[in-house]
């Protein structure tokens, strides 16, 4: 009898422990999200696309990261997402001099590289099996020094110029050394700015600032990640394979960090069709979640959940560099002046940045108020107006001015209503013809210049309001062709203002400069979205949605 009690038991037992091996925690999945494009480069210091951003905020980890909402079931009621906060990285504490000039990292001890599977045959067996794989402060310093190289060109260099000597490095005034970050010890790093900079910690959440092994980057030859094999790093997943439209994340086992990473592994595949992407979210073998850009952010009316991001603005822009029709400030200025756009179906937002964008662990819309552009006022219209026409007559230009205006298709409307605004201010003087080409031609276009006025969807590129303001009217970002001392000595000021609130009011100044002289004008906030497959937790998305972090994300049958 007790020999039956004792099986019965420990069969109990068995079935309870079962039960509970069965229980589903969502841990150890695989998530599956889109891309847009394929990188061309996962090198850190070279990166500078969104896709490149997104998967190496997940295969790489710096001094300190930007922690994202906290993305679940029970967060998706069309809110946007909660402040950002700086979390420590690799960086486990810091400290900043009371002149804010002195930034002082202590390292944790247990943060490792993780080799990629190939890297017997690149490094050699005993190399490999000698490799100290401790990630130390010296990789960090490596990191700096050569992103500010002439020859490294890497593309979001000036991020790091807070940093003393760093554009003399840069230009090649200064060698390397002079840069001003050293190394007391193996854990400790310490940084040194030429000035207070508001923005420093956002800047070393980037790509740019992410660590380097030296003895591994030496070993690749100059092949640096342009390849599974190619690339070592120390984020919660490895890149473990790098395919034709796919590639493979995998969880690594050796990341210690300040919580546990539940995913076993990532896949990011190309997929830009957008309906595509909806029909994929949640099948068996499509996505876990989909980002999908303002454009058609509408198409997120369905029964995934859906996180709302305020990270793009509808702006009319102005094409404004030398030799163009609209180079006259005066010109810009007036026709901005006499739209009425609430008459045109639109409601105009408080700034041009939008509202979601960060400044430190706060919105900067919160922090700065809103921006003032030129409002409606037709009598100072018509007198700019009158001004740049005798100008031009004493030059001996034309008595009327020509543009062509670029628009979706479906706001064709509402712009020959705005045209008619224009005719009624400033009469014959002034022909527009609007056209509204393709989505990629019309995208295409303002991307090479081709217009002198174009409605379009400005999208934050950053979560960081500094970073997006600067990008608008540099490089790539430059799609008006403006330039001005003027704007630069703002954002100059922006940066080295100490104090969030003060910042942001700085800021603010510098955003209104470009509302003021007529570079863009702002009719609409609009919004991306990402949805989520069913049972699917624990995402972290940056403000702007260029950074989805899959370290937390669990799925639930």
């Amino acid at each position: 009898m007790k020999r039956t009690a004792a099986v019965l038991l420990a069969l109990l037992l068995a079935i309870l422990s079962l039960a509970a091996c069965g229980k589903d925690t969502g841990e150890g999945k695989e998530f599956r999200f889109p891309l847009s494009a394929m990188p061309l480069n996962l090198d850190p210091a070279i990166a500078g696309g969104r896709e490149e951003a997104l998967v190496l905020a997940n295969c790489f980890e710096g001094l300190i990261r930007l922690r994202g909402s906290d993305i679940g079931q029970d967060a998706v009621q069309g809110n946007s997402a909660p402040a950002e906060v700086f979390a420590p990285g690799v960086a486990e504490r810091w400290e900043v001099s009371s002149d804010g000039l002195r930034y002082t990292f202590h390292l944790r001890r247990d943060t490792h590289w993780r080799l990629p599977k190939d890297a017997k045959k690149l490094l050699g067996e005993a190399e490999a099996a000698a490799f100290d794989t401790v990630v130390t402060a010296e990789d960090f310093l490596f990191a700096l020094r050569r992103a500010l190289m002439p020859e490294t060109n890497a593309p979001n260099a000036a991020l790091l110029f807070p940093i003393q000597n760093a554009r003399e490095v840069l230009e090649g005034r200064q060698p390397p050394e002079a840069l001003g970050v050293s190394v007391p010890d193996p854990f400790t790093l310490v940084i040194t700015l030429a000035q207070p900079n508001a923005s420093f910690l956002y800047a070393l959440c980037q790509s740019v600032a992410m660590p380097c092994n030296e003895d591994y980057f030496n070993a690749t030859k100059g092949r640096y990640g342009l390849g599974a094999k190619y690339l070592c790093g120390n984020g919660p997943f490895y890149l473990y394979a790098w395919e034709t439209m796919t590639l493979r994340l995998r969880k690594n086992e050796g990341y210690k960090g300040a919580e546990p990473i539940a995913p076993g592994g990532v896949v990011f595949k190309l997929e830009a069709n957008v309906s595509e992407r909806l029909r994929l979210l949640g099948l068996e073998g499509g996505f876990s979640a989909v980002l999908l850009p303002s454009d058609a952010a509408g198409a997120a009316q369905t029964d995934a959940g859906a996180v709302r991001l305020e990270n793009a603005t509808q702006a009319l822009l102005f094409r404004c560099g030398p030799g163009a029709p609209l180079a006259d400030a005066k010109l810009r200025r007036a026709l901005c002046m006499a739209i009425d756009p609430v008459a045109l179906g639109f409601a105009p937002p408080k700034g041009l940045l939008p509202a979601g964008l960060r400044l430190g662990e706060d919105t900067y819309r919160t922090l700065s108020g809103p921006a003032t552009g030129l409002g409606r006022n037709i009598a100072g219209a018509q007198s700019l107006w009158g001004e740049s026409f005798a100008a031009r007559e004493a030059a001996g230009k034309e008595p009327s001015l020509s543009l062509t205006l670029l628009c979706p298709e479906e706001a064709n409307l509402a712009m020959r209503r705005l045209l008619q605004q224009w005719q009624s201010a400033f009469g014959l003087r002034l022909q527009v013809s609007i056209e509204s080409p393709e989505p990629e031609k019309l995208a295409l276009r303002i991307a090479q210049g081709d217009y002198d006025i174009a409605l379009s969807t400005v999208e934050a590129g950053s979560s960081f309001a500094p970073n997006v303001l600067e990008q608008l009217t540099e490089g790539g970002g430059n799609l008006t062709g403006y330039r001005s001392q003027a704007f630069e000595k703002l954002l100059a000021e922006a940066a080295q203002t100490p104090g969030q609130k003060a910042a942001a009011a700085a800021l603010r100044k510098a955003e209104e400069h470009l509302l003021q002289m007529g570079v863009y004008y702002p009719l609409a906030a609009r919004e991306s979205a990402l949805l989520l497959a069913e049972g699917v937790t624990g995402l972290e998305v940056s403000a702007a949605g260029d950074v989805v972090w899959f370290g937390k994300a669990r799925a639930t049958d």
